[in-house]
């Protein structure tokens, strides 16, 4: 049931992204909404409900195995770093004066909640044992975000240093962002590839690793919105590069 909810709220994002961005990070000011917030703040709230919502059913429907407890523990893992930790990390590297409605926080929560009671369901469905090819896959998944999260660090840490002042059309300022130039000077082989978002790659990755650890349809079904989701913003992101230059 909650496959198919995750999966009409990526339809609607990805729609909408086909026009205009979302309008959280960079993208704040596109559309004028009320209720304005911090932007790490609203990231903070609109994905601590992934993980707010998987403890609680896991409380609920515990898990079954040891391979269903990896599993929960990795997601936890996960959401605690890109919910929290990554953004109070980030925070001390480089402030962000940027400001987002609530509303759109709002709206990336209630999807979060849905996402967190799914794979918590999931995790009690899973009733095989661990076995030593489930390694492969873990590794894969740790590795990739490990990679997402080096980063979002490095980017954070050097934007100062190597990114170039950027306002929107109406001149507010959004901050400092580095340019596709200067990403290549780092990772030549990739914007080469025409991979402009390494994050974004990583952490497809990490889902890719992830289903197929678990070869559950709640993966795939994540994987999926993850990765059109992901790809939106990409599109997105290279016109802004453009932008930048």
């Amino acid at each position: 049931m909650f496959e198919y909810v995750i999966l009409i709220y990526t339809a609607v994002i990805f729609l909408i992204g086909l026009y205009v961005p979302l309008p959280y990070g960079r993208y704040c000011t596109i559309w004028d909404l009320p209720l304005k917030i911090n932007n790490r703040f609203a990231w903070v709230f609109a994905n601590i409900f992934a993980l707010i919502a998987l403890v609680i059913q896991v409380i609920i429907t515990p898990p079954q195995c040891t391979l269903a407890s990896v599993i929960f523990t990795f997601l936890c893992i996960h959401f605690l770093w890109r919910s929290v930790v990554s953004q109070v990390w980030i925070g001390l590297l480089y402030e962000d004066k940027k400001e987002t409605s609530f509303l759109v926080a709002l709206f990336l929560a209630s999807y979060n909640i849905f996402v967190g009671i799914m794979f918590g369901q999931m995790i009690h469905n899973i009733n095989e044992e661990f076995e030593l090819y489930h390694l492969l896959f873990i590794t894969g998944c740790t590795c990739a975000l490990v990679l997402n999260a080096y980063y979002d660090v490095w980017i954070n840490t050097n934007r100062k240093e190597l990114g170039k002042i950027t306002n929107d059309k109406d001149g507010k300022y959004l901050g400092e962002y580095i340019n596709l130039n200067t990403l290549g000077d780092y990772y030549e082989m990739m914007i080469r590839f025409g991979i402009i978002t390494p994050n974004y790659m990583f952490e497809i990755i990490e889902w890719l690793s992830f289903f197929l650890l678990t070869l559950h349809t709640e993966a795939l079904v994540y994987l999926i919105a993850t990765a059109l989701l992901l790809v939106i913003r990409t599109g997105q992101l290279s016109v802004w590069y453009q932008y930048l230059k």
